[in-house]
């Protein structure tokens, strides 16, 4: 308590501290404390990195696919016969969707990750109330 000019010792403030940190603490859960996920982020995040993964390897496989259809034309100085063209402009039709795909799923993360913080905030916003 204040003593008769309004001013607090260093214990009671310290002792003030300490309890109002005890209480924040009690009405925290154990994964605010120690600023990890909880197990459901754990695995949505688990999720979209095994998601991220698959469309960067099809992202690679279809560029290899392309580089490969190129690398077939016989007589390149010859030009390219039609069914070569055509196996060149299949290829780089799937890279530009493998492309496509992988840019989604960035995407997916990122809204992922902003609504993992907006959990957390409001999980704070409502333990600190």
């Amino acid at each position: 308590m204040p003593d008769a000019n309004g001013f607090w010792t260093p214990e009671e403030r310290r002792a003030e501290a300490v309890a109002a940190e005890a209480a924040l603490g009690a009405r925290r859960d154990p994964y605010q404390l120690a600023g990890e996920l909880t197990p459901d982020e754990t695995k949505a995040t688990a999720d979209a990195d095994a998601r991220l993964a698959a469309a960067v390897a099809a992202n690679q496989a279809a560029f290899r696919a392309v580089t490969k259809a190129k690398d077939a034309v016989k007589e390149p100085w010859k030009g390219t016969t039609p069914k070569e063209l055509e196996a060149i402009a299949e290829a780089e039709r799937a890279l530009s969707r493998a492309r496509r795909d992988e840019e989604d799923v960035r995407g997916g993360n990122g809204r992922l990750s902003l609504a993992i913080g907006a959990a957390r905030a409001a999980r704070r916003w409502a333990a600190d109330r």
